[in-house]
């Protein structure tokens, strides 16, 4: 999997829907960890009317996590907490949202309507994944109080949403794809130049790069006009290109190509999409070279965290 500093494996909503599913259940945790506090250990209220569980949170109006004496936490400076103590999920989930605008402004350019059948049914994957992992300490109802402190009915909506974002980003990267030239290739990563020129020197000698160790994956990457990577891919020589390394990245990339593919001359209906995604899941190269070009189509730009908390902390309305 790739070490890419821009935080992929981080973005959970936006990875393919199995290993969303797979990362959302093994970031359940059991009910008594510590990041599975029930509310009554983070400032709200549970009691038990007529045998269910009445929500009594503290805060009333469901937009700042915390009031103290009639003020509210400022989001500002949870955000300024947040990057200071987690510096790089900070990061990672500002690029996360930065990438779920960017699917909802390719949405309306392709008209791309995420199905909601496709959705119901993620949605049930998700949920069973995480009733499976939790053994005998309860059901998903449970889940929710444990681990949010919410109803069922807010945490479903939640993921559903999340869902919903992951599986456009999905349908809009492919789709986008589809009508670019794009080569099929086999990428072998490394961590340090010298590992990766003997990598290449063994191609050059007819080595397969699937017995390397690790494997190299096979992905098919979009050629975007203006991309740093189809700079990369157009300087190869024979089929062999590398070793690389794409800015902001920690690995050494040398990439054999396979097979180049045209641009399809129209978008491809949506369930031939979800048919391919199914089959062809979302690589690393792919997502970034659909990263930069998304940069570039919508004027965007990240700056370092703002890590100095504004005061007062809790402000009144």
């Amino acid at each position: 999997m790739s070490d890419l500093s821009w935080g992929w494996s981080l973005a959970i909503r936006h990875l393919p829907l199995s290993l969303f599913v797979s990362l959302l259940a093994a970031a359940c945790g059991s009910p008594g960890s510590q990041a599975a506090l029930p509310i009554n250990q983070l400032g709200g209220q549970l009691s038990s009317i007529d045998g269910g569980v009445n929500f009594a949170p503290a805060v009333a109006d469901g937009l700042s996590s915390a009031i103290v004496g009639g003020n509210a936490l400022s989001a500002r400076a949870l955000s300024a907490e947040f990057a200071f103590l987690f510096p790089d999920e900070s990061q990672a989930v500002t690029r996360s949202l930065m990438r779920g605008e960017f699917a909802r402004l390719e949405a309306e350019r392709l008209g791309v309507v995420v199905p909601p059948a496709a959705i119901d049914a993620a949605l049930e994957r998700a949920m069973a994944e995480i009733v499976a992992g939790m053994g005998d300490v309860g059901d998903f109802t449970t889940w929710c109080v444990s681990r949010y402190g919410l109803p069922r009915a807010d945490v479903v909506a939640a993921i559903r949403a999340r869902l919903t974002d992951n599986l456009r980003y999905q349908l809009v990267m492919r789709m986008a794809a589809a009508v670019t030239p794009r080569v099929r290739v086999l990428v072998s990563l490394s961590r340090d130049q010298s590992a990766a020129e003997e990598q290449l020197g063994k191609l050059q000698m007819g080595a397969n790069p699937l017995v390397f160790q690790p494997p190299a994956r096979e992905e098919l990457i979009p050629l975007f006009a203006g991309g740093e990577l189809a700079a990369h891919l157009s300087a190869a020589e024979g089929n062999l290109c590398g070793p690389f390394r794409l800015d902001g990245d920690r690995l050494w990339h040398v990439v054999m190509i396979r097979e180049e593919l045209a641009a399809a001359r129209h978008h491809p209906p949506l369930h031939v999409l979800l048919g391919d995604l199914r089959a062809n899941p979302i690589g690393a190269l792919e997502t970034r070279s659909w990263w930069d070009e998304m940069h570039r189509r919508y004027t965007s730009w990240q700056t370092s965290p703002l890590i100095q908390s504004p005061l007062p902390t809790f402000v009144s309305d």
